[in-house]
Protein backbone atom coordinates (compact mmCIF):
# COMPACT_ATOMS: atom_id res chain seq x y z
CA UNK A 1 0.00 0.00 0.00
CA UNK A 2 1.29 3.43 -0.84
CA UNK A 3 2.06 5.87 1.96
CA UNK A 4 -0.51 8.36 0.57
CA UNK A 5 -3.27 5.81 1.24
CA UNK A 6 -2.60 5.65 5.01
CA UNK A 7 -4.72 8.73 5.90
CA UNK A 8 -7.67 7.16 4.06
CA UNK A 9 -7.22 3.88 5.97
CA UNK A 10 -7.19 5.80 9.27
CA UNK A 11 -10.39 7.61 8.31
CA UNK A 12 -12.13 4.33 7.39
CA UNK A 13 -11.08 2.67 10.67
CA UNK A 14 -12.27 5.69 12.69
CA UNK A 15 -15.61 5.69 10.84
CA UNK A 16 -16.07 1.96 11.50
CA UNK A 17 -15.34 2.41 15.22
CA UNK A 18 -17.81 5.29 15.44
CA UNK A 19 -20.49 3.21 13.71
CA UNK A 20 -20.06 0.43 16.29
CA UNK A 21 -21.06 2.75 19.11
CA UNK A 22 -19.03 3.94 21.99
CA UNK A 23 -20.55 7.38 22.20
CA UNK A 24 -23.63 8.98 23.60
CA UNK A 25 -26.76 9.38 21.51
CA UNK A 26 -29.97 11.35 21.99
CA UNK A 27 -32.47 9.77 24.38
CA UNK A 28 -35.77 8.74 22.76
CA UNK A 29 -38.89 9.24 24.89
CA UNK A 30 -41.35 6.37 24.63
CA UNK A 31 -38.71 4.03 23.14
CA UNK A 32 -35.64 3.86 25.39
CA UNK A 33 -35.90 1.76 28.53
CA UNK A 34 -34.08 2.45 31.77
CA UNK A 35 -31.23 0.05 32.45
CA UNK A 36 -31.82 0.30 36.18
CA UNK A 37 -35.59 0.26 36.80
CA UNK A 38 -36.84 -0.81 33.34
CA UNK A 39 -39.31 2.08 33.03
CA UNK A 40 -39.63 3.66 29.60
CA UNK A 41 -38.00 7.07 29.29
CA UNK A 42 -40.93 9.50 29.41
CA UNK A 43 -39.23 12.89 29.78
CA UNK A 44 -35.73 13.19 28.33
CA UNK A 45 -35.03 16.32 30.43
CA UNK A 46 -34.50 14.03 33.44
CA UNK A 47 -32.68 11.22 31.60
CA UNK A 48 -29.10 10.05 31.55
CA UNK A 49 -26.73 7.74 29.68
CA UNK A 50 -23.61 5.81 30.53
CA UNK A 51 -21.11 4.30 28.13
CA UNK A 52 -19.25 1.17 29.22
CA UNK A 53 -15.56 0.62 28.61
CA UNK A 54 -16.54 -1.60 25.66
CA UNK A 55 -18.76 1.12 24.14
CA UNK A 56 -22.18 -0.16 25.15
CA UNK A 57 -24.67 2.65 25.76
CA UNK A 58 -26.95 2.35 28.80
CA UNK A 59 -30.00 4.61 28.99
CA UNK A 60 -31.78 5.80 32.14
CA UNK A 61 -35.16 7.44 32.67
CA UNK A 62 -33.82 9.55 35.53
CA UNK A 63 -30.68 10.86 37.16
CA UNK A 64 -31.64 8.82 40.23
CA UNK A 65 -31.49 5.58 38.25
CA UNK A 66 -28.16 6.44 36.62
CA UNK A 67 -26.62 7.28 40.01
CA UNK A 68 -28.08 4.14 41.61
CA UNK A 69 -26.79 2.00 38.73
CA UNK A 70 -23.34 3.51 39.13
CA UNK A 71 -23.41 3.11 42.93
CA UNK A 72 -24.34 -0.57 42.58
CA UNK A 73 -21.70 -1.36 39.95
CA UNK A 74 -19.08 -3.90 41.03
CA UNK A 75 -15.60 -2.63 41.83
CA UNK A 76 -13.70 -1.95 38.63
CA UNK A 77 -16.92 -1.83 36.66
CA UNK A 78 -17.03 1.94 36.31
CA UNK A 79 -18.22 3.14 32.90
CA UNK A 80 -16.13 5.22 30.52
CA UNK A 81 -18.49 8.10 31.18
CA UNK A 82 -21.88 9.21 32.46
CA UNK A 83 -23.93 11.97 30.90
CA UNK A 84 -27.10 13.61 32.19
CA UNK A 85 -29.70 15.64 30.36
CA UNK A 86 -29.59 19.37 30.95
CA UNK A 87 -33.13 20.14 32.14
CA UNK A 88 -33.23 23.41 30.16
CA UNK A 89 -32.24 21.96 26.79
CA UNK A 90 -32.45 18.16 27.00
CA UNK A 91 -28.85 18.01 25.71
CA UNK A 92 -26.59 15.42 27.33
CA UNK A 93 -23.74 16.88 29.36
CA UNK A 94 -20.99 15.18 31.39
CA UNK A 95 -22.38 14.32 34.82
CA UNK A 96 -19.21 15.35 36.61
CA UNK A 97 -19.46 18.93 35.29
CA UNK A 98 -23.22 19.36 35.81
CA UNK A 99 -24.97 21.09 38.69
CA UNK A 100 -27.93 19.25 40.21
CA UNK A 101 -30.97 20.77 41.88
CA UNK A 102 -32.17 18.46 44.66
CA UNK A 103 -35.48 18.83 46.48
CA UNK A 104 -36.53 21.82 44.43
CA UNK A 105 -39.77 22.46 42.56
CA UNK A 106 -38.99 20.03 39.70
CA UNK A 107 -40.37 16.50 40.03
CA UNK A 108 -38.28 13.81 38.37
CA UNK A 109 -39.74 10.47 37.20
CA UNK A 110 -38.46 8.50 40.20
CA UNK A 111 -39.66 11.07 42.74
CA UNK A 112 -36.33 12.19 44.21
CA UNK A 113 -36.63 15.72 42.76
CA UNK A 114 -33.27 15.74 40.93
CA UNK A 115 -32.62 17.78 37.80
CA UNK A 116 -29.33 18.58 36.06
CA UNK A 117 -28.09 21.84 34.57
CA UNK A 118 -24.91 22.79 32.76
CA UNK A 119 -22.34 24.73 34.73
CA UNK A 120 -23.07 28.04 32.98
CA UNK A 121 -26.04 28.67 35.25
CA UNK A 122 -24.90 29.81 38.64
CA UNK A 123 -25.85 28.05 41.85
CA UNK A 124 -27.65 31.11 43.22
CA UNK A 125 -29.73 31.47 40.05
CA UNK A 126 -30.74 27.79 40.21
CA UNK A 127 -31.81 28.04 43.84
CA UNK A 128 -33.73 31.26 43.14
CA UNK A 129 -35.58 29.71 40.21
CA UNK A 130 -36.16 26.13 41.41
CA UNK A 131 -35.49 26.13 45.16
CA UNK A 132 -33.82 23.19 46.87
CA UNK A 133 -30.11 22.58 47.14
CA UNK A 134 -27.47 22.59 44.40
CA UNK A 135 -25.06 19.65 44.55
CA UNK A 136 -22.46 17.91 42.38
CA UNK A 137 -22.41 14.44 40.79
CA UNK A 138 -20.49 12.74 43.61
CA UNK A 139 -23.11 14.08 46.04
CA UNK A 140 -25.90 12.69 43.83
CA UNK A 141 -24.32 9.22 43.81
CA UNK A 142 -23.78 9.35 47.59
CA UNK A 143 -27.39 10.51 48.10
CA UNK A 144 -28.75 7.61 46.06
CA UNK A 145 -26.49 5.11 47.82
CA UNK A 146 -27.87 6.39 51.15
CA UNK A 147 -31.44 6.03 49.83
CA UNK A 148 -31.05 2.26 49.52
CA UNK A 149 -30.79 2.05 45.73
CA UNK A 150 -34.47 1.98 44.68
CA UNK A 151 -35.47 -0.35 41.89
CA UNK A 152 -32.78 -2.94 42.61
CA UNK A 153 -35.29 -5.81 42.92
CA UNK A 154 -36.92 -4.96 39.60
CA UNK A 155 -33.51 -4.57 37.97
CA UNK A 156 -32.35 -8.03 39.05
CA UNK A 157 -35.45 -9.80 37.71
CA UNK A 158 -35.85 -7.89 34.45
CA UNK A 159 -34.41 -9.06 31.11
CA UNK A 160 -31.20 -7.52 29.86
CA UNK A 161 -31.53 -4.21 28.04
CA UNK A 162 -30.72 -3.93 24.36
CA UNK A 163 -27.17 -3.29 23.27
CA UNK A 164 -26.76 -0.41 20.84
CA UNK A 165 -24.14 -2.23 18.74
Amino acid sequence: MRVAAWPAVGFIVAAMLAACGGGIRPLVAGTDACEYCRMTVSDVRFGAEAVSRTGRVYTFDSIECAASWLASAPQGGAPRGVWVADYSTGALIPADSALFVKDGSLRSPMGRALAAFDGSIGRAALVERYGGDVIGWTDVVAFMRAQGLPGAAARQSAPAAHDTH
